[in-house]
């Protein structure tokens, strides 16, 4: 996959997780995303799936997510960085989208993604209280 491939997978994953997980309305500042997923992705078993993602760039990374076409989950970056399955999914199962998302980027099983987004989660969670 190409860098840009693996970013989208990677913010694909860590939106729809963050809705699987419950997570909704983050800070959107730029400073607390990228150290909470650069948190995230030190201890995420994963990371090797990715060589090409580098968290200084998360933030611009979720930023474009909600520009990216034919993406299933994105984030609506406003006040707050806000995840959500895109209109072309919405209907379907959050876990329907995980499932998804780990048949067509193969390495990262949809545990997986759950996982990452939870240590994202908690990692925000302790940088805004």
């Amino acid at each position: 996959m190409t860098k840009d491939q693996q970013w989208r997978a990677v913010i694909e994953g860590l939106a729809a997780g963050l809705v699987a997980v419950g997570a909704t309305g983050t800070s959107s500042s730029k400073v607390r995303i990228e150290s909470a997923f650069s948190s995230a992705w030190r201890n995420w078993p994963w990371t090797s799936e990715f060589p090409g993602v580098d968290p200084a760039s998360a933030y611009i990374c979720v930023a474009r997510s909600e520009r990216r076409n034919g993406a299933m989950a994105a984030f609506a970056l406003g006040r707050t960085a806000e995840p959500y399955l895109t209109a072309d999914y919405e209907w379907w199962a959050v876990e329907d989208v995980l499932g998804h998302l780990a048949r067509r980027d193969p390495g990262v099983p949809v545990e997986g993604w759950s996982s990452l987004a939870a240590s994202f989660a908690a990692a925000m969670k302790r940088r805004t209280t």
